[in-house]
């Protein structure tokens, strides 16, 4: 079985590659492996666990070996047994058979006719020369793959024979493939072949395999699935396959039940072993990993003697104090073929002997009990608080919603409902956090419980649906008597995130009235405080007043905000200063707050909160210039957008990112990807404005790079209206320069003009959008008067620091329009600090560019050439730049908490990159 599709790569005639979930570095492997093959013999074992994906990447291996004209020997999915195995292997050589000599052929023809009876073969030393002598003639017509699956049931007669074809093959072009179950090669075969262990699939990884399948299970049937399954991709498709709405499950089980191939394979096995082997495996299955072997045992009344018989049956291992399961599947087929009623026993005994760990004990109670019972959901949730506080949001949520299904006062399992979707937003579950949500609606219209859902799910829901109508319900909140403050201020977070992910004035205008709300309000409660602190209540208020009128907040205003709290409230402070930052163009400081607030979430184990942060983050890093660190995060925001179900979070960073290889000189890889993100597609009906906007952004940067500008100005054009108005009141503008760099080579003036002036017309008293608006329309005219000069050289010297690659670009600029006014002395110095700052980011282009100009100018770059103060580690620039100011050795060193020697010992390693011999030549090769 073809475990993981659902995407392909483009193929040949032979038919595509498969694109199996995770497997990257596995198809690499492969791919190696045949290339190595097309000019020489390789060989691989993919060793691993049933429903791994082993038969899978073996159909990976085939579709690369047909791609370059492999004959594929014997054709994969037929059975392994016996001679039958030798035969199929002969069989599609049959013609290369007749040219062998007759003692070749004759231990041949002896095997096709026992292929069919499984007999052994009268001369085995025979038939491994005979088929050795065939493969070797078939390969020198073209190469051949010999492809075996489930090695561990062939006969050993044919591993044998596979062992000395695998000997004695050296330069001849063959491909030995092979798959089996297991941690260690089968018997008989080669012990000297390489091999790969197909591990399971990450968690992330294993959610995206989840989220193909057509049916899908969510909130906590998710986690349960995705636990039980352990990364092994069959278990995770047949969990799907036979989970039912956790709706119809309110309680116990969620759901979740045995796959029937699962419940037949292991079925005849347990049953046969004796009643005290079998409640130990219940007992094992109902328990968690941390519960221990002593807790299993004493649960199930047993010793650790009657763990013997499954052991050697090979279901379980023991080692130290805890039992673990040969696969995922095994523990399944244990948990969920026994009865309910024997499975709530196996969790009550469990209660009994983990009643001083408050968690496992409350966990195991409610999975005992019958009917709902305030006792056993106040248990659970003071499990949730541990759970919290130690950063398992998955399994607070979790307890938290087991908690309100065992609640029977509606207000009150609305209030647990709430709580639960906060901390399944925590942990990235946000279909989950929906679903919770929905619960919270229809069993209470308390103002503040609805608005604690609400803000919680406002985090996400604008990047899973564009404008979602729950926003522009916050009004009647406040309308219908919401007196919580901290669930107001958050409620002004999340009406913030879907102003900037949708772009629609309506909803600033809503932003705005929301922090004036909310910021009149002086109630304050402990869910309230849970969801935004009393710390970050004023950032907050800021950066929704921000989104409202971006022009009206410069990067230098002061926010009052110098000691800075801990815990949520100081993550929320970022966030919101951050945002502030970013939307007031001030991209070091937003990279700042927003980079410090992504660490405390992660330390927090709370990746999956406020995910719109990573595209304002991902934005600022780039336009400082940390294209690497930029390139990391685009990595971590892509993971969280896949197994979060959030496509215009995906759709945004996919475009993020092919800006960022456009950027590096990665033409080929940002192409291939502007082709799958495909701006002009029908998703742009359902996309925001944000998404919208970036991707055709992404595709001016392309074609731009590619030369082909009138195209490059229609993308950049679409981020305008046909008056000039910016779609989207943040990202429009700051595409206003690129467009007219197109504008000018494409000869599109007019239009372009028109948006510059929408710009202009928006800047307020934003300098940051005047200047961008002065500089593109000077590209635009080119004329050669005083104020065009002047414009070009204030674009050329600002903001050096924060925008180096802008910077870069701006000296390019005006070093261009002087030398069409042929004042070449002037050019050459823009010239050399533009190529300067391009070879110190990495934009290979743009570099080899600027260093033609240079040499028409007539000076002389080396290619490739890589500033050596970029080559120095973050501590040894900034010894340097201390030793440049003139500070001693001992000082460096007690500024540093260093020794004097060691500073020594740094500055000898910097001089030689530099290209300097003593330190009073530091201040001229140091980059300001």
């Amino acid at each position: 079985m073809l475990v993981g599709e659902g995407r392909t790569r483009a193929g040949t005639a032979h038919g595509p590659v498969p694109d199996l979930v995770g497997r990257s570095a596995e198809r690499d492997l492969l791919a190696r492996t045949v290339d190595d093959a097309a000019t020489g013999s390789a060989r691989l074992l993919l060793l691993g666990e049933a429903g791994i994906g082993k038969t899978s990447l073996l159909l990976v291996g085939v579709a690369l070996a047909r791609q370059q004209g492999f004959l594929i020997i014997p054709e994969p999915g037929r059975s392994t047994a016996g001679c039958g195995l030798l035969g199929r292997l002969v069989a599609p050589l049959a013609h290369v058979a007749t040219r062998l000599p007759w003692s070749l052929r004759r231990p041949l023809q002896e095997l096709m006719a026992d292929a069919g009876t499984g007999d052994s073969v009268s001369e085995p030393m025979a038939l491994r020369r005979a088929l050795l002598a065939l493969v070797r003639v078939a390969a020198r017509e073209r190469p051949v793959a010999v492809v075996i699956d489930d090695a561990q049931d062939a006969d050993h007669q044919a591993l044998a024979v596979l062992t000395h074809l695998s000997r004695r093959l050296s330069n001849e072009r063959v491909l030995l493939l092979f798959a089996a179950r297991g941690v260690l090669p089968p018997d008989h075969l080669d012990a000297d072949l390489p091999v790969w262990h197909v591990g399971p699939l990450a968690a992330a990884e294993a959610a995206v395999l989840l989220g193909l399948q057509s049916s899908v299970p969510t909130g906590w049937n998710r986690r349960e699935l995705l636990r039980h399954a352990g990364g092994n991709p069959l278990a995770v498709i047949e969990l799907a396959n036979s989970a039912v709405s956790a709706d119809r499950f309110p309680r116990g089980e969620y759901g979740l039940g045995v796959p029937e191939r699962i419940r037949h394979a292991y079925a005849g096995q347990i049953d046969h072993l004796p009643a005290a082997t079998r409640r130990v495996l219940l007992c094992a299955a109902a328990a968690d990993e941390h519960d221990g072997l002593q807790a299993v045992l004493s649960s199930a009344d047993a010793d650790l003697a009657d763990c013997g018989p499954a052991e050697v049956a090979g279901l379980i291992t023991v080692v130290g104090n805890r039992v673990g399961f040969r696969d995922p599947a095994v523990r399944l087929a244990c948990y969920f073929g026994a009865s309910e009623h024997d499975r709530r026993l196996a969790h009550r005994a469990l209660a009994g002997c983990l009643a001083h760990d408050v968690e496992r004990h409350a966990w195991h109670s409610a999975n005992a009990a019958a009917e709902p019972s305030e006792e056993v959901a106040s248990l659970l949730e003071s499990a949730a608080d541990i759970a919290h506080r130690h950063g398992r949001h998955v399994e607070a949520a979790g307890a938290l919603q087991r908690a309100a299904d065992y609640t029977y006062r509606a207000s009150e399992a609305a209030r647990r409902y709430a709580r639960a979707a906060h901390l399944a937003t925590l942990s990235g579950h946000y279909a989950w956090c929906r679903q919770l949500c929905e619960r919270v609606t229809y069993l209470t219209d308390d103002p503040d419980v609805l608005g604690a859902a609400m803000a919680s799910a406002g985090q996400h829901l604008p990047l899973h649906e564009p404008a979602p109508t729950a926003v522009l319900q916050v009004r009647r909140l406040f309308d219908s008597g919401l007196r919580d403050q901290g669930v107001a201020t958050a409620l002004t977070a999340a009406v913030g995130v879907a102003a900037l992910v949708s772009g629609e004035p309506s909803l600033r205008h809503v932003a705005a009235d929301v922090a004036c709300r909310a910021e009149s309000l002086t109630a304050r409660s402990e869910p309230g405080d849970e969801l935004c602190p009393e710390t970050a209540r004023a950032a907050v208020v800021t950066s929704g007043r921000a989104i409202c009128d971006p022009t009206e907040w410069p990067p230098e205003q002061d926010f009052d905000l110098h000691e800075p709290p801990s815990g949520r409230g100081e993550v929320m402070r970022l966030l919101a200063l951050g945002t502030t930052s970013w939307i007031s163009d001030a991209p070091t400081a937003a990279a700042g707050h927003l980079r410090r607030a992504r660490h405390l979430l992660r330390e927090d184990r709370a990746q999956g909160a406020h995910p719109f942060s990573f595209v304002m983050l991902l934005d600022a890093l780039t336009e400082c210039g940390l294209w690497q660190e930029a390139a990391t995060v685009r990595a971590e925001a892509a993971d969280i957008a896949a197994a979060g179900d959030l496509p215009l979070l995906g759709r945004a960073i996919a475009a993020q990112a092919i800006v960022l290889q456009t950027l590096r000189g990665d033409d080929a890889a940002a192409r291939e990807a502007l082709h799958i993100l495909d701006p002009w597609s029908s998703r742009p009906q359902s996309d925001s404005r944000l998404v919208r906007c970036l991707a055709h952004r992404a595709a001016g940067r392309v074609f731009a790079a590619a030369g082909d500008h009138a195209l490059a100005c229609t993308h950049y054009l679409a981020m305008f209206g046909p008056d000039g108005e910016p779609v989207h009141f943040t990202w429009s503008y700051r595409a206003v320069v690129e467009l007219a760099r197109s504008a000018a080579k494409a000869n599109q003036q007019e239009a372009a003009a028109r948006a510059v002036v929408g710009v202009r017309r928006g800047a307020g008293g934003s300098a940051r959008r005047k200047l961008l608006a002065d500089h593109a329309t000077a590209l635009l005219t080119g004329t050669g008067d005083p104020g065009t000069e002047s414009i070009l050289r204030t674009a050329a010297e600002h903001a050096a620091i924060e925008r180096p690659y802008d910077h870069a670009l701006a000296m390019a600029d005006y070093a261009h329009w002087l030398r069409g006014r042929r004042r070449f002395v002037d050019a050459r110095p823009l010239l050399a600090a533009a190529h300067d700052g391009f070879v110190r980011l990495g934009a290979d282009r743009d570099a080899a560019a600027t260093r033609a100009r240079l040499r028409s100018a007539g000076v002389s770059v080396a290619a490739g050439a890589r500033d050596g103060f970029a080559l120095l580690t973050a501590q040894q620039q900034f010894i340097a730049r201390l030793a440049a100011q003139g500070l001693s050795n001992r000082a460096i060193a007690d500024r540093l908490l260093l020794s004097p020697r060691t500073i020594g010992s740094h500055l000898y390693q910097i001089f030689p990159k530099l290209g300097v011999v003593n330190r009073r030549q530091l201040p001229d090769v140091i980059p300001e």
